[in-house]
Protein backbone atom coordinates (compact mmCIF):
# COMPACT_ATOMS: atom_id res chain seq x y z
CA UNK A 1 0.00 0.00 0.00
CA UNK A 2 1.53 3.25 -0.90
CA UNK A 3 2.27 6.10 1.60
CA UNK A 4 -0.25 8.72 -0.51
CA UNK A 5 -3.09 6.37 0.07
CA UNK A 6 -2.31 5.59 3.98
CA UNK A 7 -2.79 9.15 4.31
CA UNK A 8 -5.40 9.71 1.69
CA UNK A 9 -7.17 7.08 4.09
CA UNK A 10 -6.72 9.19 7.58
CA UNK A 11 -7.17 12.46 6.06
CA UNK A 12 -10.86 10.97 5.00
CA UNK A 13 -11.70 9.20 8.55
CA UNK A 14 -14.22 11.04 10.59
CA UNK A 15 -13.90 11.70 13.95
CA UNK A 16 -14.75 15.38 14.99
CA UNK A 17 -12.78 14.81 18.73
CA UNK A 18 -9.57 13.98 16.51
CA UNK A 19 -8.65 17.22 14.98
CA UNK A 20 -6.71 18.12 12.23
CA UNK A 21 -3.51 18.92 14.32
CA UNK A 22 -3.72 15.73 16.46
CA UNK A 23 -3.81 13.53 13.50
CA UNK A 24 -0.78 15.81 11.61
CA UNK A 25 1.22 15.46 15.30
CA UNK A 26 0.75 11.86 15.27
CA UNK A 27 1.22 10.94 11.69
CA UNK A 28 4.47 13.11 12.23
CA UNK A 29 5.73 11.90 14.89
CA UNK A 30 4.13 8.35 15.67
CA UNK A 31 3.70 6.95 11.89
CA UNK A 32 0.42 6.41 9.86
CA UNK A 33 -0.63 3.03 12.18
CA UNK A 34 -0.73 5.17 15.21
CA UNK A 35 -2.58 8.04 13.98
CA UNK A 36 -5.00 5.94 11.80
CA UNK A 37 -5.47 3.75 15.57
CA UNK A 38 -5.83 7.85 17.02
CA UNK A 39 -8.80 8.38 14.95
CA UNK A 40 -10.68 5.28 15.32
CA UNK A 41 -9.14 2.87 18.02
CA UNK A 42 -9.14 -0.95 17.65
CA UNK A 43 -10.25 -0.19 14.33
CA UNK A 44 -6.76 -1.08 12.28
CA UNK A 45 -7.98 -4.13 10.47
CA UNK A 46 -10.87 -2.53 9.03
CA UNK A 47 -9.37 0.20 7.90
CA UNK A 48 -7.68 -1.60 5.47
CA UNK A 49 -10.31 -1.83 3.41
CA UNK A 50 -10.44 2.06 3.36
CA UNK A 51 -6.92 1.83 2.63
CA UNK A 52 -7.50 0.05 -0.37
CA UNK A 53 -10.39 2.17 -1.62
CA UNK A 54 -7.76 5.46 -0.65
CA UNK A 55 -5.05 3.08 -3.42
CA UNK A 56 -7.93 2.62 -5.96
CA UNK A 57 -8.57 6.20 -5.73
CA UNK A 58 -5.43 7.62 -6.36
CA UNK A 59 -4.37 5.23 -9.13
CA UNK A 60 -7.85 6.63 -11.12
CA UNK A 61 -6.77 10.51 -10.47
CA UNK A 62 -3.06 9.74 -11.49
CA UNK A 63 -4.00 8.30 -14.43
CA UNK A 64 -5.96 11.46 -14.59
CA UNK A 65 -3.03 13.50 -14.49
CA UNK A 66 -3.78 14.88 -11.43
CA UNK A 67 -0.82 15.51 -9.08
CA UNK A 68 -1.07 14.94 -5.23
CA UNK A 69 1.90 15.80 -2.26
CA UNK A 70 1.73 14.78 1.37
CA UNK A 71 2.93 16.31 4.26
CA UNK A 72 5.83 13.82 4.62
CA UNK A 73 7.20 14.58 0.93
CA UNK A 74 9.56 16.82 0.41
CA UNK A 75 7.74 18.55 -2.36
CA UNK A 76 5.26 19.48 0.45
CA UNK A 77 5.50 23.72 1.01
CA UNK A 78 7.95 23.77 3.61
CA UNK A 79 6.29 27.24 4.76
CA UNK A 80 2.83 25.56 4.55
CA UNK A 81 4.22 22.45 6.42
CA UNK A 82 5.03 24.86 10.07
CA UNK A 83 1.94 25.08 10.80
CA UNK A 84 -0.29 22.60 13.23
CA UNK A 85 -3.82 22.40 10.50
CA UNK A 86 -1.33 21.69 7.61
CA UNK A 87 -3.47 19.92 4.86
CA UNK A 88 -2.23 16.28 5.36
CA UNK A 89 -2.81 16.22 1.31
CA UNK A 90 -2.51 18.60 -2.04
CA UNK A 91 -3.59 17.91 -5.36
CA UNK A 92 -1.94 20.26 -7.29
CA UNK A 93 -1.49 21.89 -11.00
CA UNK A 94 1.69 23.79 -12.15
CA UNK A 95 4.87 23.91 -10.71
CA UNK A 96 5.14 23.47 -6.96
CA UNK A 97 8.28 24.94 -4.97
CA UNK A 98 9.04 23.70 -1.47
CA UNK A 99 10.36 26.92 -0.23
CA UNK A 100 8.42 29.55 -1.71
CA UNK A 101 8.56 33.26 -1.35
CA UNK A 102 5.03 34.25 -1.34
CA UNK A 103 2.31 36.95 -0.11
CA UNK A 104 -1.01 36.61 -0.07
CA UNK A 105 -3.12 39.62 -1.82
CA UNK A 106 -6.95 38.79 -0.20
CA UNK A 107 -10.39 40.85 -0.31
CA UNK A 108 -14.11 41.09 -1.40
CA UNK A 109 -15.13 39.47 -4.68
CA UNK A 110 -17.23 42.33 -4.51
CA UNK A 111 -14.56 45.06 -4.69
CA UNK A 112 -14.48 48.48 -6.49
CA UNK A 113 -12.82 49.55 -9.79
CA UNK A 114 -10.63 51.00 -7.85
CA UNK A 115 -10.16 48.66 -4.97
CA UNK A 116 -9.15 45.95 -7.72
CA UNK A 117 -6.72 48.29 -9.80
CA UNK A 118 -5.10 48.48 -5.69
CA UNK A 119 -4.91 45.39 -6.06
CA UNK A 120 -3.65 44.52 -9.08
CA UNK A 121 -0.60 47.33 -8.36
CA UNK A 122 -0.06 46.06 -5.21
CA UNK A 123 0.48 42.92 -7.03
CA UNK A 124 3.05 43.96 -9.35
CA UNK A 125 5.33 45.76 -6.78
CA UNK A 126 5.08 41.84 -4.84
CA UNK A 127 6.50 40.70 -7.96
CA UNK A 128 9.35 43.51 -8.07
CA UNK A 129 9.98 43.22 -4.58
CA UNK A 130 10.92 39.60 -5.23
CA UNK A 131 7.78 37.92 -3.76
CA UNK A 132 5.63 35.26 -5.20
CA UNK A 133 1.94 36.43 -5.54
CA UNK A 134 -0.90 34.15 -3.50
CA UNK A 135 -4.69 34.62 -4.00
CA UNK A 136 -8.17 32.56 -4.26
CA UNK A 137 -9.02 32.64 -7.73
CA UNK A 138 -12.07 34.24 -6.79
CA UNK A 139 -14.09 37.55 -8.57
CA UNK A 140 -12.93 40.74 -7.20
CA UNK A 141 -9.33 40.98 -5.47
CA UNK A 142 -8.35 37.63 -5.76
CA UNK A 143 -8.48 38.16 -9.49
CA UNK A 144 -7.22 41.60 -10.31
CA UNK A 145 -3.99 39.83 -7.95
CA UNK A 146 -3.34 37.21 -10.07
CA UNK A 147 -3.95 39.01 -12.89
CA UNK A 148 -1.54 41.95 -11.83
CA UNK A 149 1.13 39.18 -10.96
CA UNK A 150 0.89 38.04 -14.29
CA UNK A 151 1.32 41.49 -16.10
CA UNK A 152 4.71 41.67 -14.11
CA UNK A 153 5.53 38.29 -15.09
CA UNK A 154 5.40 37.51 -11.90
CA UNK A 155 4.91 34.14 -10.07
CA UNK A 156 1.05 33.41 -8.61
CA UNK A 157 -0.41 30.57 -6.67
CA UNK A 158 -4.15 30.16 -6.77
CA UNK A 159 -5.34 28.45 -3.29
CA UNK A 160 -9.20 26.78 -4.12
CA UNK A 161 -11.75 25.63 -2.19
CA UNK A 162 -12.52 23.00 -4.43
CA UNK A 163 -11.78 19.99 -5.98
CA UNK A 164 -8.01 20.35 -8.31
CA UNK A 165 -10.95 19.42 -11.45
CA UNK A 166 -13.05 22.01 -10.43
CA UNK A 167 -12.74 25.61 -11.53
CA UNK A 168 -14.44 28.55 -9.27
CA UNK A 169 -15.76 30.65 -10.53
CA UNK A 170 -15.96 29.29 -13.88
CA UNK A 171 -15.58 32.20 -15.47
CA UNK A 172 -11.80 32.18 -14.17
CA UNK A 173 -11.14 29.24 -16.19
CA UNK A 174 -8.37 31.03 -18.81
CA UNK A 175 -6.81 32.59 -15.40
CA UNK A 176 -6.20 29.40 -14.14
CA UNK A 177 -4.71 28.42 -17.61
CA UNK A 178 -2.67 31.25 -17.54
CA UNK A 179 -1.16 30.79 -14.11
CA UNK A 180 -0.05 27.37 -15.14
CA UNK A 181 1.43 28.25 -18.28
CA UNK A 182 3.36 31.07 -16.76
CA UNK A 183 4.75 28.81 -14.31
CA UNK A 184 2.34 29.38 -11.38
CA UNK A 185 0.95 26.83 -9.37
CA UNK A 186 -3.06 25.75 -8.80
CA UNK A 187 -3.37 23.53 -5.51
CA UNK A 188 -5.75 22.34 -3.05
CA UNK A 189 -6.33 20.29 -0.19
CA UNK A 190 -9.79 18.76 -1.51
CA UNK A 191 -10.62 15.87 -3.33
CA UNK A 192 -11.40 16.01 -7.13
CA UNK A 193 -14.57 16.15 -7.46
CA UNK A 194 -15.31 18.26 -4.38
CA UNK A 195 -17.91 21.08 -4.81
CA UNK A 196 -17.61 24.25 -3.05
CA UNK A 197 -19.13 24.81 -0.01
CA UNK A 198 -19.13 27.47 3.10
CA UNK A 199 -16.45 25.57 5.23
CA UNK A 200 -14.20 24.96 2.39
CA UNK A 201 -13.51 28.25 1.44
CA UNK A 202 -12.72 28.77 6.05
CA UNK A 203 -10.02 26.09 5.16
CA UNK A 204 -8.90 26.84 1.83
CA UNK A 205 -8.22 30.63 3.59
CA UNK A 206 -6.13 28.85 6.42
CA UNK A 207 -4.21 27.21 4.20
CA UNK A 208 -3.12 30.30 1.91
CA UNK A 209 -2.11 32.34 4.94
CA UNK A 210 0.07 29.15 6.09
CA UNK A 211 1.72 29.14 2.54
CA UNK A 212 1.94 32.62 2.86
CA UNK A 213 4.63 34.76 4.45
CA UNK A 214 2.46 37.77 4.97
CA UNK A 215 -0.74 38.81 4.00
CA UNK A 216 -2.40 41.78 2.57
CA UNK A 217 -6.01 42.90 3.16
CA UNK A 218 -7.27 45.00 -0.08
CA UNK A 219 -10.76 45.51 0.82
CA UNK A 220 -13.57 43.05 2.89
CA UNK A 221 -16.63 44.10 4.54
CA UNK A 222 -17.55 44.10 8.29
CA UNK A 223 -19.19 40.18 7.95
CA UNK A 224 -16.51 39.24 4.84
CA UNK A 225 -15.17 35.91 4.57
CA UNK A 226 -11.39 37.74 4.53
CA UNK A 227 -11.58 38.31 8.44
CA UNK A 228 -11.53 34.02 8.73
CA UNK A 229 -8.39 34.63 6.50
CA UNK A 230 -6.74 37.50 8.67
CA UNK A 231 -7.52 35.12 12.12
CA UNK A 232 -5.81 32.09 9.89
CA UNK A 233 -3.02 34.37 9.46
CA UNK A 234 -2.40 35.72 13.12
CA UNK A 235 -3.01 32.59 14.50
CA UNK A 236 -0.36 30.76 12.32
CA UNK A 237 2.74 33.57 13.37
CA UNK A 238 2.06 35.06 10.08
CA UNK A 239 1.95 38.81 10.01
CA UNK A 240 -0.99 40.93 8.11
CA UNK A 241 -0.96 44.23 6.63
CA UNK A 242 -4.34 46.07 6.29
CA UNK A 243 -4.68 48.93 4.06
CA UNK A 244 -6.44 51.88 5.68
CA UNK A 245 -9.70 52.04 3.90
CA UNK A 246 -10.26 48.50 5.58
CA UNK A 247 -9.34 49.78 8.94
CA UNK A 248 -12.02 52.52 8.60
CA UNK A 249 -14.55 50.66 7.38
CA UNK A 250 -14.86 47.51 9.27
CA UNK A 251 -15.21 47.06 13.14
CA UNK A 252 -13.07 43.75 13.47
CA UNK A 253 -10.29 45.49 11.12
CA UNK A 254 -10.32 48.21 14.37
CA UNK A 255 -9.91 45.73 17.18
CA UNK A 256 -6.52 44.38 15.61
CA UNK A 257 -4.98 47.91 15.25
CA UNK A 258 -1.70 47.71 17.67
CA UNK A 259 -1.70 43.92 17.73
CA UNK A 260 1.71 42.05 17.09
CA UNK A 261 2.22 41.23 13.62
CA UNK A 262 -0.91 43.90 13.00
CA UNK A 263 0.72 47.30 10.27
CA UNK A 264 -1.55 49.67 8.95
CA UNK A 265 -0.51 51.20 5.41
CA UNK A 266 -2.21 53.67 3.43
CA UNK A 267 -0.10 53.95 0.58
CA UNK A 268 2.93 51.78 -1.79
CA UNK A 269 5.42 53.36 0.20
CA UNK A 270 4.01 52.45 3.73
CA UNK A 271 3.35 48.60 2.20
CA UNK A 272 7.12 48.58 1.07
CA UNK A 273 8.13 49.30 4.53
CA UNK A 274 6.07 46.58 6.16
CA UNK A 275 6.88 43.84 4.02
CA UNK A 276 10.65 44.97 4.98
CA UNK A 277 9.97 45.08 8.40
CA UNK A 278 8.27 41.41 8.22
CA UNK A 279 11.74 40.19 6.31
CA UNK A 280 13.28 41.33 8.69
CA UNK A 281 11.71 40.01 11.69
CA UNK A 282 11.46 36.81 9.62
CA UNK A 283 14.80 36.74 9.37
CA UNK A 284 15.62 37.19 12.46
CA UNK A 285 13.70 34.12 13.55
CA UNK A 286 15.16 31.92 11.49
CA UNK A 287 18.78 33.21 12.87
CA UNK A 288 17.41 32.59 16.38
Amino acid sequence: MSQLADILALARKTNKKIAQPVRLATLLYEGIDAALMEVDPGALLPCQLEREQAAHDIATWQERDIKIVSVLDHDYPQYLAQIRDAPLLIYYEGRIEPVDRAVAIVGSRQATREECERARLIAQMMVEQGYSVASGLARGVDTAAHEGTLEADGRTIAVMGTGIDITYPPENIQLRSRIVESGGLVLTQFEPGAAPTKVSFPMRNATMSGYSQATIVVAAGEYSGTRNHVRSALAHGRSVILLAPVVRETQWARKLVGNPGVYIASTMKEIRQAMANIERAYNLFILT
